[in-house]
């Protein structure tokens, strides 16, 4: 999944990294890299509380045996078996 984040430079010198797909959503850094790791956590955070919304509202979410975990963009599929 790509999101645009702009970089702008703050009076204060920090970089500010902005995720105009998620409104309200901000970071900085003291550089451009630390800014971009930042704001890629904060996106992270906010993909996974709508991840654990959605989920909790699955009929039979309890006991729910197959889960999809997203990391750098890729995909693994893990089984749950008896809560392991």
């Amino acid at each position: 999944m790509i999101f645009h984040v702009p970089l702008e430079r703050a009076e204060d010198g920090w970089i500010v990294a902005e995720c105009p797909a998620l409104p309200g959503w901000v970071s900085q850094g003291k550089n451009e890299e630390e800014a971009l790791v930042n704001i890629k956590k904060a996106v992270t955070a906010w993909l996974w509380a709508e991840d654990q919304k959605a989920v909790s509202n699955l009929p039979g979410a309890k006991g729910n045996n197959l889960s999809w975990w997203l990391s750098d963009g890729k995909a693994w599929e893990h089984f749950r078996q008896g809560g392991c």
